[in-house]
């Protein structure tokens, strides 16, 4: 039975988390994007990604994903 106010154990064998780069969170929006990504992937992600990197990298990648969209739909058109 927990008590109010106890202390959860902590994971001595985690270290300090090294900050992942533009890169990483590119690669790892687009694997969101695509829906793949394997549960360790998500783990190490969540403890390095900047939430703030993440929703740039995110927006970023949907502006690219829409302009390509409208590129191919104009190519095919012929507009």
């Amino acid at each position: 039975m927990k008590q109010p106010g106890a202390r959860q154990p902590v994971d001595e064998t985690a270290g300090p988390v090294e900050r992942a780069g533009f890169l990483a969170t590119m690669k790892a929006v687009l694997w969101a994007f695509a829906g793949i990504r394997k549960r360790s992937d998500y783990g190490r992600d969540a403890r390095s990604l900047d939430p703030r990197a993440v929703i740039a990298a995110g927006v970023l990648g949907g502006i690219v994903f829409v302009l390509t969209l409208v590129m191919i739909v104009r190519l095919v058109v012929g507009a």
